[in-house]
C-alpha cells in the first residue's frame, strides 16, 4: 500500500459511479485547479488548529460529514463565481460544524441543500478507512492525511457536478 493517494482516489471515484455521480471523464476548469491546493493548505491547517484546540487526535463522524457538506458547498460557490467570471474568497465558516454560509447559482444551491452527496462520499471514505485504515496506519500515514486526499477527489467531482448542472441549464457560457 505504499500509494494510499492512489488507492483513496479510486474509492471516491468507485464512490462516484455507485451514486451515478460519474459517467465519464471529470470536467477540469484550469481556474478553480489553482484554488484545490489553496483550500487544501487552509482545511488541513484548520484540522490541525481544531484538534490541538479540542485536545484530540480524531475528528468525529459529525465533523467528518460536515466536511464533506463544505466540499460540496464550497465547490458550488467556486463554480458559479469561475463562470460569472467573478474572484473568489475562500472563506472556512461552518468547515466543521455543519453550518456553512455559501452563495452560488440557485441551481446549485438547490442540488446543495437536496442531495445525499455529502452523506454518501462520507460513508464511501468510512468503508474505505474500515478496511484499509489500520494498514496505512501501520505504514504510518496518518488519518487525516487519508481523509483530505478522500476529500480532494470529492472536491473535484463535486466541481464536475457543479459545472454539469451549470451547463443543462445553459449557464456555463
Amino acid at each position: 500500500m505504499e500509494n494510499y493517494s492512489q488507492l483513496v482516489a479510486l474509492s471516491v471515484i468507485h464512490t462516484a459511479r455507485e451514486y451515478g455521480y460519474l459517467d465519464g471523464p471529470l470536467t477540469v476548469i484550469e481556474k478553480l485547479a489553482d484554488l484545490e491546493k489553496d483550500l487544501f493548505i487552509a482545511i488541513l491547517k484548520q484540522i490541525k488548529i481544531h484538534l490541538q484546540r479540542e485536545q484530540r487526535t480524531e475528528l468525529s463522524a459529525e465533523e467528518i460529514i460536515s466536511l464533506y457538506t463544505f466540499i460540496l458547498a464550497k465547490a458550488a460557490e467556486a463554480v458559479s463565481n469561475s463562470i460569472g467570471k467573478n474572484d473568489y474568497e475562500l472563506d472556512l465558516a461552518g468547515m466543521l460544524d455543519g453550518k456553512i454560509p455559501f452563495y452560488s447559482d440557485p441551481a446549485l444551491e438547490n442540488f446543495c441543500h437536496k442531495s445525499l452527496f455529502p452523506a454518501e462520499f462520507a460513508r464511501g471514505f468510512h468503508e474505505f478507512y474500515s478496511h484499509y485504515g489500520e494498514a496505512l496506519a501501520k505504514e504510518g500515514v496518518q488519518p487525516v492525511l487519508i481523509l483530505a486526499e478522500s476529500l480532494k477527489w470529492t472536491w473535484r467531482i463535486a466541481i464536475h457536478i457543479c459545472y454539469g448542472i451549470l451547463e443543462k441549464n445553459g449557464r456555463n457560457k
